[in-house]
């Protein structure tokens, strides 16, 4: 991209050094707790998932809802806006207990208790199939025994919605 166009866009590659690894500390500049936390699938698929468990102005965990990211994307998709642009950030902030899920693959999610996803060939061997009948309810199951809640509120985003879709017909 050109330096000499003046827009933010033109200026945004460089002030974001590396994508993946903003979550924690862009939750964080904003003063959102954030949590990292591991689910491991059926099929033992070591998956990433964070929580902000309550917004700025109070510590009472609310209602936990799961934001589950779009296709070749990660949950930083979440926290990326300014902070009263973030899903992720306006939730806790009216009372929600925020988990955001990363389904197998992606860079938070690129672990297997058997596999290695630079050498086995194996680990990669999944469809958005799996994503639903085991990481989604590997994720809502890990959330449900943490916050003591019989229900959780979901919102998908792209093949967020379609693992949702697929799942919850079963």
């Amino acid at each position: 991209m050109r330096d000499d166009v003046g827009s933010v866009n033109c200026r945004w590659p460089r002030f974001i050094t590396n994508y993946y690894l903003l979550l924690i500390p862009r939750s964080r500049f904003f003063s959102y707790p954030c949590e990292e936390h591991k689910v491991i699938t059926n099929d033992g698929y070591i998956l990433g998932v964070f929580r902000i468990p309550y917004g700025r102005k109070s510590s009472a965990k609310g209602r936990p809802v799961l934001l589950q990211h779009g296709l070749l994307d990660t949950a930083t998709t979440w926290v990326i806006n300014f902070s009263d642009q973030n899903l992720a950030f306006i939730l806790p902030d009216t009372g929600y207990d925020v988990w955001l899920g990363n389904v197998r693959g992606n860079y938070y999610s690129r672990a297997h208790v058997k596999y290695n996803p630079d050498y086995d060939e194996e680990f990669w061997d999944f469809s958005w199939d799996e994503m639903a009948k085991d990481d989604l309810p590997s994720m809502i199951n890990y959330i449900l025994n943490v916050t003591k809640y019989t229900q959780i509120g979901y919102i998908g985003h792209s093949q967020g919605t379609l693992i949702a879709f697929a799942e919850f017909g079963n």
